[in-house]
């Protein structure tokens, strides 16, 4: 380095001025040191100083005035002029010619000092800004580089000067490579990097393309098959953007287990995140770019006009509000800043933000932050809005806009499976579905179980691997251990047809008002195990798709709530699930509805989670999915739990055999039995 070099001169720097920069909100080239030898030249100096500053101040980044280039007159093209021997003054500086004083002395007196002095009588407040000076290509160079302050107000003149209609306190700023004066009324928007984060266009295609991240797949899937709103029978997309257009505040989608709530929130990143025209807005704060000038401060920033979203997945535990900030940082930037909250980026001037929060219902720690969460969302900034999905019974009595997913119709059950197929490019999907169909219209009840998505994608999977396993070892061996390993059975056409159904002569009771236990003779089932069964095409037995059906749902609501260690939580479902069989089984079977202390808390819980009971008007009162369910889950619970105990089966059958539900439970008890190598019960007329 040159000795007559500033210790901070950066010659690096000034290269790249040279050769790439364009004169514009952060940079000003000067061919000459500028003058300020009379009043005029200095309101003219200290203007730019003004705008230049409040520039940095409200980036966060230093701004320059360069003296020493020019351009050539011929070519146009930028040159570099020696400056050394200019001041700023009315007078030449003591020592100016004296080779005895070195060229700092001259420079920090004769010029920066100049510049600083008159400041003060100019600015207010006080800029930080300094003098840099060295040699580039051979030639003495220097400029002013203006650090950023965060000072509590903008940079604006000390004094008037009524010859330009300029007067005490006019702030004045940089768009392109102009300087402009903010309307008194604007400059509340100016404000510093320290209150509101500073974004260029880069940084908003870098938050708009986090939100986007994995989300197209469901806004096609949204595309292809929608979801409607169960109030106004409307795709429940289209009612969601209408509410956002409208300025609702808080908007809370809401639907159970499985019924598609995360599909729509997706598809709403991404075509929230497809309306943000990244091209269309400036590069940075000042940027001049297009035909159209503004004149106001809010103008000047780098602000898509559409509302930008913030994707937010709410599976975890949030200690307090300010982890729940962070988290919204880290889904929205891909890291949390060190000098950065939630806030600055709030109150980005003219900026809209959609937040949306995926989950509310499966926050980890619920219920001790809920009330936290509801308190922050009412203190939100109108720029703000929030779609946040939910199932029902986490809201409570919040009076958020609510929007809730219809349950499926038995046509659109049908055109999803076929969709469903077609995705899956399978073979004679056609024929595939047209099976499936005649299936399902000869089981109408299951249409009512198969109401959501989640449990089509359950069915289907029990429909396409039911060709390919083993019977299983022995008819000892309970449905949870042996379905997977039993999805091909089929029944035999050779069994009587007493074993669908229920036959009982009221006429040839017993003297004790019971029928006798009869089994089927069990001629075709070896003691030795089974060979594997020849692929077919043939359905399942229905319980088994209903047992199915059900473990997979189970499943993946575990998969959902990783709270403790895996067996913790697989004991606890197993639990819910027993609970939910055995409460079927002992309900009289007139009616649907059951008290909340049959079951206990925790594991109703988890049985409401996954849809399989619900809250009725009554405070007391649940009650199941459909009668169809019900009478598998008294069912599956005879055959898993009271192994061994025919009589006991009976007897409580017995009772309920005026009871209309009670064929149903006797036919999928059966229907579990022969799936796995027993022999049914049969109600007969003898003992």
């Amino acid at each position: 380095m040159s000795e007559i070099n500033h210790p901070e001169f950066n010659g690096e720097r000034f290269a790249t001025w040279l050769a790439r920069w364009p004169e514009g909100p952060r940079l000003d080239f000067k061919s000459e040191v500028l003058k300020v030898d009379d009043e005029a030249k200095q309101f003219n100096f200290f203007r730019h100083l003004i705008a230049f500053a409040n520039v940095a101040r409200r980036t966060g980044k230093r701004c320059w005035i360069v003296f020493g280039i020019g351009n050539d007159e011929k070519t146009g093209k930028r040159i570099v002029l020696d400056v050394k021997r200019q001041y700023p003054g009315r007078n030449k500086p003591k020592g100016w010619d004296n080779p005895q004083v070195s060229v700092h002395d001259l420079q920090t007196d004769g010029v920066e000092k100049i510049y600083t002095d008159l400041a003060r009588d100019w600015i207010e407040p006080l800029p930080a800004f300094g003098l840099r000076y060295g040699e580039y290509d051979g030639k003495f160079v220097s400029y002013l580089e203006i650090a950023p302050q965060d000072g509590s107000k903008p940079y604006c003149l000390k004094r008037n000067y009524v010859p330009e209609q300029c007067y005490k306190g006019d702030v004045f700023v940089r768009l392109g490579s102009s300087t402009i004066k903010v309307p008194p009324e604007e400059v509340e928007f100016l404000l510093p990097a320290c209150k509101i984060a500073y974004l260029t266009r880069q940084d908003w295609q870098s938050i708009v393309q986090h939100a986007k991240f994995e989300s197209e797949a469901f806004a096609q899937r949204l595309q292809t098959f929608p979801l409607y709103d169960n109030t106004t029978k409307k795709p429940v997309f289209d009612v969601i953007l209408d509410a956002l257009e409208a300025r609702e505040q808080v908007i809370a989608l809401v639907g159970g287990s499985g019924e598609g709530k995360t599909t729509v929130m997706n598809a709403l990143v991404w075509e929230l995140a497809r309306r943000v025209n990244i091209e269309g807005i400036r590069d940075f704060f000042g940027d001049s770019k297009g035909d159209k000038f503004y004149s106001v401060a809010e103008d000047l920033e780098v602000v898509p006009a559409a509302l930008v979203p913030i994707k937010v997945e709410l599976r975890k535990a949030f200690e307090n509000v300010q982890v729940f900030e962070r988290e919204i940082l880290k889904s929205m930037l891909g890291s949390v800043p060190d000098d950065k909250t939630l806030e600055h980026y709030w109150r980005i001037p003219g900026s809209r933000w959609a937040l949306l929060l995926d989950g509310m219902d499966e926050i980890v720690n619920f219920d001790e932050f809920a009330a936290k969460l509801k308190t922050w969302l009412g203190q939100l900034p109108k720029n703000v809005q929030v779609v946040l999905s939910s199932r029902p019974y986490a809201l409570n009595e919040a009076t958020y806009k609510q929007i809730q997913i219809a349950r499926l119709s038995n046509d659109q059950i049908q055109e999803l499976i076929r969709q469903r197929l077609i995705a899956q490019e399978t073979e004679n999907t056609i024929g595939k579905w047209q099976e499936i169909i005649d299936f399902l219209q000869a089981e109408p009840e299951m249409f009512e179980v198969l109401r959501k998505p989640r449990a089509i994608d359950a069915f289907l999977e029990a429909w396409q691997g039911r060709s390919t396993a083993l019977l299983a070892d022995s008819d000892k061996m309970p449905v949870r251990q042996t379905i997977a390993s039993a999805e091909a059975y089929q029944p035999s056409s050779e069994q009587p047809a007493e074993i669908a159904g229920m036959a009982i002569s009221t006429e040839e009771l017993t003297a004790e008002g019971e029928t006798g236990f009869v089994q089927v003779p069990n001629e075709q089932m070896p003691d030795s195990p089974k060979e594997e069964v020849a692929d077919t095409d043939s359905p399942l037995p229905t319980a088994i798709y209903l047992q199915k059906i059900t473990v997979y749902l189970y499943t993946e609501e575990h998969k959902r709530h990783k709270i403790g260690t895996v067996n913790e939580i697989w004991d606890e479902m197993e639990d819910a699930q027993k609970a939910l069989q055995e409460v079927a089984w002992q309900e009289n079977w007139q009616t649907l509805t059951f008290d909340k202390d049959q079951m206990r808390e925790k594991l109703r819980k988890w049985n409401e989670y996954i849809g399989f009971v619900c809250r009725t008007d009554k405070l007391r009162e649940y009650r199941y999915l459909s009668w169809y369910f019900q009478s598998f889950c008294a069912a599956w619970f005879a055959f898993e739990f009271l192994t061994g105990e025919e009589e006991k089966i009976l007897r409580h059958i017995n009772q309920r055999r005026e009871i209309p539900i009670t064929a149903q439970v006797l036919t999928f008890l059966n229907q579990l039995r022969e799936a796995n190598n027993r022999t049914p019960i049969i109600l007969s007329t003898g003992g």
